[in-house]
């Protein structure tokens, strides 16, 4: 029960959150789109920022079900081996990484 309410927290209230101040930045009139551009995350950051809540919710909900798990140690957590596989390139994103591996 915890671990839904968690996972509803971050989806909702956590993401939500990213998604107002997105909306809000953007509702300026006085300002031009560059600057309404600083006042927020990037497209790219807040993609991969959905991307890690929504695969971290997934996967600890997974592993609490069906892998026999009791607890997870969210800290433990790292996409440090999938950085390194695109390490060739300027970017260390998982979207490298999924685009590498789908070709």
């Amino acid at each position: 029960m915890r671990v839904n309410l968690a996972a509803q927290w971050l989806k909702e209230t956590f993401l939500g959150y990213f998604d107002d101040w997105e909306k809000e930045a953007n509702a300026q009139p006085h300002l031009r789109k560059k600057e309404k551009n600083k006042l927020q995350l990037s497209k790219e950051t807040l993609l991969e920022l959905k991307i890690t809540v929504n695969s971290f919710v997934e996967l600890t909900q997974k592993l609490l079900s069906e892998g026999g798990c009791e607890y997870v140690l969210s800290d433990v957590f790292n996409q440090d081996p999938i950085e390194i596989f695109g390490s060739g390139d300027d970017t260390h994103s998982i979207l490298v990484w999924v685009f590498k591996t789908k070709v």
